[in-house]
């Protein structure tokens, strides 16, 4: 297995909210759902994008569900700025 830490963040907007919408919340699904989005805009193929980040099976044939192999963790955040206000 890999491991791999990266310091992001964002330049530009960043609509991140959980269940209080009115609250930002970065969480790491939103993240390796932009990465996927990402993977598929760059060219990746269906087959490729599915051994990456897992996929369903679909009902038939040798197709098996598959776990994703991009695992992400949130160690830190810092204290978001603005306020609901400043959004156009």
């Amino acid at each position: 297995m890999m491991d791999e830490t990266a310091h992001l963040s964002f330049i530009t907007p960043g609509f991140c909210a959980g269940a209080d919408q009115n609250q930002a919340e970065l969480r790491a699904p939103a993240i390796r759902g932009q990465l996927r989005w990402w993977f598929r805009v760059l060219g990746g193929d269906a087959a490729a994008e599915k051994r990456v980040f897992g996929g369903i099976s679909h009902g038939g044939g040798d197709e098996k569900p598959q776990a994703s192999h991009v695992c992400l963790r949130i160690a830190k955040q810092v204290p978001l700025y603005g306020k609901e206000e400043d959004l156009p």
